[in-house]
């Protein structure tokens, strides 16, 4: 979580999370609306955040949604 949020003050790129839902969240709101899970000493052993779906931005409403008609696709 550290390391995104270094990584984008370093390269001042965003950095997002899209979840099977189509949520998205941030590295800092992570860090905010997360807590610690468990540490495992299986797999990396790295530590991970549980969040709430509720509060997450939708896809479309973060990134905006093609315009069909620009695409050149049937609908």
């Amino acid at each position: 979580m550290i390391a995104h949020l270094q990584l984008v003050a370093w390269t001042q790129l965003p950095v997002y999370y899209v979840f099977d839902g189509l949520d998205v969240r941030s590295p800092y709101d992570v860090l905010v609306a997360g807590r610690k899970g468990r540490h495992s000493t299986e797999g990396s052993g790295a530590p991970y955040f549980l969040i709430s779906t509720q509060g997450a931005r939708h896809f479309d409403d973060l990134f905006g949604t093609p315009d069909v008609a620009q695409l050149d696709v049937a609908s």
